[in-house]
């Protein structure tokens, strides 16, 4: 009976708490002016409603007539300017004070009409709130299966604002519902996860509910240790001043715990401590609890003491309509009255019982609540599973843009490496054609030099021989003059032909003009322009070339190497010597191999691995004809270009034979 009683009262307890703690969103002040001061200060209608809470909260057991006359100001000021917010949360409040005065009734009729309020401007922690109250005041009544309702609805909205305080508090409600019903493992869930949100905060008035709740469960299992080990925390961190309410059930379910240890002597002197402080803060309803388990100690001596404070108790439990309070106080004047046998008053307070007792069995309720509490769940963990859904269309949303990212800087890369080395391409290219146009310069300035200097002597005898020409009669002029001029005259044109033809190589590039000719004609053609030549030094011309061979080509070159590497023989070789020209088809597979060869005087040593580096080799022929050296650097460059070779063999003072290849037709 004693653990039953503190089943009830308990739990009742938690209930008004809860809903109080709901409805203030600040802690109780011990000055009442600085409540007021912060009142009249208020600068915004939050901060007036905030304030209007404050004064609520400190007067509601103390001075209850004082709660409602603030909060009635409250009311008409809000009213006049239609501010819908603030006359929701005021009547909120007001039916806060109204469930502290035991009127349950009207509290309900208070928060049904808050509710309607807040869901026309949809204020969604305000209908969580209401729901949350609603919730409480039907548990206070014992309809627990609407109790539970309520507190779903109101779970539903916190998680989906995600308001942290008000989920707290809702698992704390449900705890409780649970336990009410018998059902304490699933009332240690909700209890443990409410503890699990506020382990690391400074959280002192739901944790004193949890420590309450969890030290009913753990006395209702037979754990009287573990319950006042509970209790004992609650106590210490509760106190007579801002946390009163705690204090007050901390200590009168210390005392149902010691009366159950049979301390029944300490067990009553808690009780009666307690009880004293709920008649002087005005605390009805829990001054209505202390006595029924004062009664339930004292009924088994004093069953006539223990029938007055019953129904000292039965007056403010029939004022409240707590229905299960009722039951509990017919239940225990039924059997104190059959102590003292007053069976009369037992068959009427049996049909008194009646009258209260639920239509619905508790397995009924059981049911109807777990099955809301399953609904619930199954919603919670569908949105869940919904959520994970969403999770991982995140997840692979990002995984494919972090795709889409890595390819685009791998693009981005290519398109850099790519871009840089067209850089360095073009640089390379810059740097190449700034070395051909130095090239260019040095041989524009070597070429200019020549024209200067080589070209310029001749020109200059020339001109001189002339003037003697034109001063002196046809008669008196000399053969060797006229020799000498002619030896000029030829060296000039040389000169200017190779000057030439290396400049336009060199500036303008030469390109090459591949053509299938038999090469028999350009050697006859330059050996009849350079016979005159070789006449004057009585050389004899061999050909030996076979007329029938035709080579691949371009024929302007190979008529340039032909003349050069001729008029370079006859230039090197001796008066009386000998020169032969002639061609091998045999030497080397796909081309016809071409030499000159002469008796003259030979290449030095020396000499001989430069021999078609221009400007050098500018040996002078055996009867001073001037070189530049011009030429052979020429017919090596048409050479290559023709894909063919070109190389010397020669001893000083025996003779050199040039030779040179062209691709056989």
């Amino acid at each position: 009976m004693i653990f039953g009683q503190m089943n009830h009262c308990s739990s009742r307890f938690l209930l008004i708490f809860i809903l109080f703690a709901f409805s203030s969103s600040v802690s109780a002040q011990t000055n009442i002016s600085k409540l007021i001061s912060k009142l009249k200060t208020a600068d915004d209608d939050s901060s007036r409603i905030e304030a209007y809470a404050s004064i609520c909260e400190y007067y509601q057991y103390t001075h209850p007539d004082s709660s409602y006359y603030y909060l009635q100001i409250g009311l008409k000021k809000f009213v006049a300017s239609n501010y819908l917010m603030g006359i929701g949360s005021i009547i909120n409040l007001i039916g806060v004070q109204d469930a502290n005065q035991g009127n349950i009734d009207l509290a309900f009729k208070r928060q049904k009409e808050a509710l309607a309020i807040f869901e026309e401007i949809s204020y969604k922690k305000g209908i969580g709130i209401i729901n949350n109250s609603l919730g409480i005041l039907e548990g206070r009544k014992g309809n627990y299966d609407s109790a539970a309702t309520h507190f779903i609805a109101a779970l539903k909205v916190y998680n989906e604002i995600g308001y942290t305080k008000g989920i707290i508090l809702t698992y704390i409600n449900l705890g409780n519902i649970n336990e009410n019903i018998n059902n304490p493992n699933k009332a240690l869930e909700y209890d443990n996860k409410a503890l699990d949100m506020i382990k690391d905060t400074n959280e002192v008035y739901n944790r004193c509910i949890l420590y309450n709740n969890m030290a009913i469960i753990y006395g209702k299992k037979g754990n009287l240790k573990l319950s006042l080990e509970y209790l004992q925390k609650a106590l210490d961190k509760s106190d007579t001043g801002e946390n009163l309410a705690s204090y007050v059930y901390s200590l009168l379910n210390m005392g149902i715990v010691y009366s159950k240890f049979g301390d029944l002597d300490k067990a009553l002197k808690m009780l009666n401590q307690v009880l004293l402080i709920a008649k002087e803060k005005g605390m009805t309803e829990e001054y209505a609890k202390i006595l029924i388990n004062i009664a339930s100690i004292t009924g088994e001596k004093e069953p006539k003491k223990a029938i007055l404070q019953m129904e000292e108790a039965l007056v403010i439990a029939k004022k409240m309509g707590n229905k299960s309070m009722l039951e509990d106080i017919y239940l225990s004047l039924i059997e104190f009255n059959k102590q003292t046998g007053n069976y009369n008053k037992v068959a009427s307070l049996l049909e008194d019982l009646m009258k209260y007792q639920d239509s619905t069995s508790g397995i009924e309720k059981t049911k109807a609540i777990a099955n809301l509490q399953s609904v619930y769940e199954l919603e919670q963990s569908n949105n869940k599973i919904k959520e994970l859904k969403l999770e991982e269309q995140a997840h692979e949303l990002k995984k494919n843009v972090l795709i889409f990212v890595v390819i685009c800087l791998g693009f981005t890369i290519l398109f850099i490496l790519l871009y840089v080395r067209k850089v360095n391409h073009l640089n390379l290219r810059l740097s190449l054609q700034e070395k051909q146009l130095k090239e260019a310069n040095a041989t524009k300035d070597r070429l200019f030099s020549i024209i200067g200097h080589d070209l310029r002597s001749p020109i200059g005898n020339i001109t001189m021989i002339l003037e003697l020409l034109e001063a002196e009669t046809q008669s008196k002029v000399d053969e060797e003059i006229l020799n000498t001029l002619q030896v000029q005259a030829v060296a000039s044109l040389e000169t200017l032909d190779k000057l030439l033809s290396w400049g336009k190589s060199q500036m303008e590039g030469e390109r090459v003009v591949n053509e299938i000719f038999k090469p028999i004609d350009f050697i006859e053609t330059n050996i009849r322009l350079l016979k005159i030549n070789a006449n004057r030094k009585h050389i004899n011309v061999c050909n030996n070339v076979n007329p029938s061979l035709a080579i691949k080509g371009d024929k302007s070159h190979f008529d340039f190497i032909i003349r050069n590497l001729l008029s370079n023989a006859i230039k090197f070789t001796r008066t009386g010597g000998h020169l032969e020209i002639g061609s091998d088809e045999n030497l080397k597979k796909g081309y016809v191999i071409y030499f000159i060869k002469d008796d003259g005087i030979g290449i030095q040593k020396e000499k001989l691995s430069q021999i078609f580096v221009p400007f050098i080799n500018n040996t002078e022929g055996t009867e001073k004809e001037p070189g530049t050296g011009i030429g052979l650097m020429l017919c090596k460059e048409f050479v290559l270009e023709n894909k063919g070779e070109i190389w010397v063999e020669s001893r000083e003072n025996e003779g050199t034979t040039f030779y040179f290849s062209f691709p056989i037709a």
